[in-house]
């Protein structure tokens, strides 16, 4: 079968090529459709029988220990260093770290309206904005 219906569609392939409008293009797109591999029923293979999410099959959470000594919490940066070993790093006095870090925007992202037209970040922000109208729009769109 596989074989008469690649046979078929070459033929007709050519067909088309050569002599446009005997064939139309449609009928030998959907002799084509019918060779695709069906999906696999119970699940993703090597992983048993899983309840499957939309992620593939679901897995259970690692719960990590939070830090709970309020002594601990003031003086160290918890959780800043990667490695098992070792321990936290101690924070330091606010004189020691540079300027630049207290002037930092921790607020809200500034609107367009903030923003001044000749700076580049304005710019990014509008190509941001522009973005996500558009892909807003695109989920309206009704195929």
């Amino acid at each position: 079968m596989l074989i008469s219906t690649s046979r078929t569609l070459f033929c007709n392939s050519v067909i088309s090529k050569n002599y446009p409008g005997i064939f139309p293009v449609s009928q030998w797109n959907s002799v084509a459709r019918r060779n695709y591999a069906k999906p696999a029923i119970g699940g993703i293979a090597g992983l048993g029988k899983k309840k499957l999410g939309k992620a593939g099959p679901m897995l259970e959470k690692k719960v990590l220990s939070v830090e709970t000594d309020p002594v601990k919490l003031v003086n160290n940066c918890c959780g800043l260093n990667f490695k098992q070993e070792g321990e936290e790093v101690k924070l330091k006095d606010d004189s020691e770290y540079p300027d630049w870090l207290w002037t930092l925007n921790t607020g809200p992202m500034p609107t367009l309206d903030q923003l001044d037209p000749d700076t580049e970040e304005y710019w990014e922000r509008v190509k941001q904005l522009s973005n996500k109208r558009s892909t807003s729009l695109l989920k309206l769109k009704k195929f």
